[in-house]
């Protein structure tokens, strides 16, 4: 399938899922099962999963979910996606009207990509309505009703005293990362990934500081967007995210990753980082 089809695809789905959330309005709160993630599941994961899947039903695909597992659609097939059907789910529950929790959607070619290998990625901020998705070569783009815009990262490429700093401090190993250049209170942190990420891809921070886990689901929708933003993501090497493998790097295990508005200033902040030992 041509990237602009698969495109489509997943700015449909991100709508459908959007729908099935506000019908279900306030009952989606409720709580249904534990995850293989052993969290426990909404029904508005669960039906935001299902609407996206049978969106999907045309394309021939593995899908890695956070509430569904590994959903296979068609007989052979010959993508992969990565789905996450309420990325925030604390921000849900604790502001379901403005709160910025998202579906999290990603495709890439071949059943063992590489994160270059992505097709689409994208990701549907229910409260708002806003949309961003970007497809290879395609650039990223925010959605709102009928309306779209581009959007880019602030290009930014120095870590300085100015730079606006996303941070998920949950893991220690990102606090032990990276508190030598944010402290414990030069960031910002939501508790959706979704948002610290569209932040960085719409220009509104510079730097969102995280670490791989739960089979990096969001890193799957959040990559293509970055990059074609303009962004940059880099583990502690400074190397591109780009060449590993999405199946292995960091499935195991939490490794810190740093998504930036530039490579210039993913690197500059890895020299910061180095300066701080």
């Amino acid at each position: 399938m041509e990237t602009e089809e698969i495109y489509n695809t997943v700015l449909m789905a991100l709508k459908s899922a959007n729908q099935r959330f506000t019908l279900l309005g306030k009952k989606g709160l409720e709580e249904v099962k534990k995850n293989k993630f052993g969290d426990t599941s909404l029904l508005g994961d669960i039906e935001c999963e299902k609407a996206v899947l049978e969106m999907l039903d045309n394309l021939p695909i593995s899908v890695h979910s956070e509430e569904h597992g590994e959903v296979f659609i068609g007989d052979a097939p010959k993508l992969l996606g990565t789905l996450d059907g309420i990325d925030g789910t604390s921000v849900y529950k604790t502001n379901r009207i403005f709160g910025r929790y998202a579906t999290m959607l990603g495709i890439y070619k071949g059943t063992n990509p590489t994160y270059d290998d992505y097709v689409a990625g994208g990701v549907m901020e229910h409260a708002s309505g806003m949309i961003f998705l970007a497809g290879k070569g395609m650039g990223t783009t925010a959605y709102k009703d009928e309306k779209s815009a581009s959007t880019k990262t602030t290009g930014s490429k120095r870590h300085t005293g100015l730079s606006k700093i996303c941070l998920d401090d949950h893991f220690q190993i990102t606090r032990d990362t990276f508190f030598p250049i944010t402290g414990k209170d030069g960031y910002y942190n939501s508790g959706s990934s979704a948002e610290l990420y569209v932040r960085v891809a719409n220009g509104e921070a510079d730097l969102t500081l995280e670490c791989t886990r739960k089979g990096n689901l969001e890193f799957g929708a959040a990559y293509p967007l970055i990059i074609e933003a303009g962004g940059a993501m880099v583990d502690l090497q400074g190397k591109s995210l780009g060449p590993k493998k999405f199946l292995e790097f960091g499935q195991q295990e939490h490794l810190p990753v740093i998504t930036a508005a530039t490579d210039d200033l993913a690197q500059h902040v890895l020299e910061k980082l180095k300066g701080k030992k």
